[in-house]
């Protein structure tokens, strides 16, 4: 995760997720997954990249069926970038952003978002992020850049690569 704040205090943070299968290229043993990314609530999608957005699922038949209000009004409520086919939603007082993303054996594939968050620095201010950690997923490596050139910074956690065992917390201080 990149975050790159201008003089104003505006952040706009780009995420580079990267998907290795390990198994073979055969057929049936791609890995397809929807993935979804969690992010302030508000946050604007400027662009996003390497998802497969030709996946076509089929619709099911509902005759018979009743929709869960919960289900219905969480569905009417997720639009799509037009450009990308990425779909945005809300969740939990968060902002997602996902798509699917095909990965087959052997091969790797990075999906990259960039999206401005909601809210700018103050001339004094805090920048904190709070990675979670999705369970029974293995350990993965984390890195966290802060570009803050009209900035300095008063304090940090220090800690901005990590591998995630757990959820993590990483901050700073910034002032003009």
């Amino acid at each position: 995760l990149l975050s790159e704040i201008t003089k104003e205090g505006v952040i706009t943070n780009t995420i580079k997720f990267t998907v290795t299968n390990p198994l073979p290229n055969e057929a049936g043993l791609e890995n397809k997954s929807f993935i979804r990314f969690y992010v302030p609530e508000g946050s604007n999608l400027i662009s996003s990249s390497g998802f497969n957005s030709d996946i076509q699922i089929p619709r099911l038949d509902l005759t018979g069926y009743v929709q869960d209000e919960f289900v219905k009004n969480w569905q009417a409520e997720v639009k799509q970038d037009t450009v990308s086919g990425t779909n945005i939603g809300k969740e939990s007082g968060k902002t997602w952003f996902g798509n699917w993303l095909v990965v087959n054996g052997g091969e790797s594939k990075t999906v990259t978002l960039t999206y401005a968050l909601p809210f700018k620095l103050k001339p004094v201010d805090h920048l904190s992020l709070i990675v979670q950690k999705q369970p029974g997923t293995l350990e993965q490596n984390f890195e966290y850049e802060v570009k803050a050139d009209d900035w300095n910074r008063a304090w940090e956690t220090g800690i901005f690569n990590s591998s995630l065992k757990s959820d993590s917390f990483f901050g700073l201080v910034l002032h003009k």
